[in-house]
């Protein structure tokens, strides 16, 4: 009980003659000037979420730009970019982000994976371009990439022309 006490008399003198009100999952601190409340949530951004919001927040930057990273934002560089932000390391090129993935089969894609394609040379039969994968449906899906000509933008797949065609897997990280 004593305890109690101290704390409200802690919260007295720090607050002032602030009125506290504490219901079920809300505390409230007002005065006769400002109200604030704190509300308890159990929303919380998943790690792939958080990982989109951010990827989004790049859209439009041109192909190579070092203005909001410390290398270029080539395709592999803006997933392992994106990654890295949490802590998540992946090698900087498209083929060896490839290699370090887990293959998952189209049906099994989700918001948060990795799709690749060869590079501008279809004829290559290796990976030379990288996607984050940001939504999915039935027959298609949307993925978030650096491009040569058009930056960081959004891109159903499949298209109609030139990503259907280099399709090489879709992975995923294992964190």
């Amino acid at each position: 009980m004593n305890q109690i006490k101290y704390i409200y008399l802690f919260l007295f003198y720090t607050i002032g003659f602030q009125t506290i009100t504490i219901a079920q999952d809300t505390i409230s601190v007002t005065d006769s000037i400002t109200s604030i409340n704190i509300v308890k949530s159990e929303t919380a951004h998943t790690f792939t979420d958080s990982l989109i919001i951010i990827g989004k927040t790049y859209l439009g930057l041109p192909y190579r730009t070092t203005t909001r990273a410390p290398w270029p934002l080539d395709c592999s560089g803006y997933v392992s970019m994106l990654f890295g932000n949490f802590g998540v390391s992946l090698p900087r090129s498209s083929g060896a982000i490839a290699n370090v993935t887990q293959t998952i089969s189209m049906k099994e894609a989700k918001p948060g994976d990795l799709i690749f394609f060869k590079g501008r040379d279809a004829r290559k039969n290796r990976v030379g371009h990288v996607a984050l994968i940001i939504e999915v449906s039935e027959n298609s899906l949307k993925m978030m990439h650096s491009t040569v000509h058009k930056g960081i933008i959004i891109e159903t797949y499949p298209d109609p022309y030139y990503y259907t065609r280099r399709f090489v897997k879709i992975g995923r990280v294992v964190l």
